[in-house]
């Protein structure tokens, strides 16, 4: 069951792989702080972010039998720059275990 909506915030991503020029991509990520309290609840809130990138970085290619897919950068980007602008450990930590990558939390 999703819960309701309390938080958005808005991601611009520079680049797009399909293009012969950068895109400006804006993402609408939407999730619950609530759950940000709980490790499980952390992961939810990350699976719905890369959720909301894919949506976001769809690419359409008609030539392909492959017509509705994503642009895996940008949405590791767009991903990443949300997970860095919502800056809450607990999604931090799921965001760096799920990709081995690792963000430094900043200081509020």
């Amino acid at each position: 069951m999703r819960f309701a909506v309390s938080s958005l915030i808005a991601i611009a991503a520079i680049g797009s792989a399909h293009a012969d020029n950068s895109e400006l991509v804006t993402a609408e990520i939407s999730y619950e702080p609530a759950l940000l309290k709980t490790e499980a609840g952390a992961t939810e809130v990350l699976d719905g972010i890369v959720r909301d990138a894919r949506k976001a970085c769809r690419v359409t290619n008609p030539a392909s039998w492959l017509k509705h897919r994503y642009d895996q950068a940008c949405v590791d980007e767009v991903t990443e720059k949300a997970v860095t602008e919502i800056n809450v450990p607990s999604l931090t930590i799921a965001f760096n275990s799920a990709t081995g990558k690792v963000i430094i939390l900043a200081d509020n």
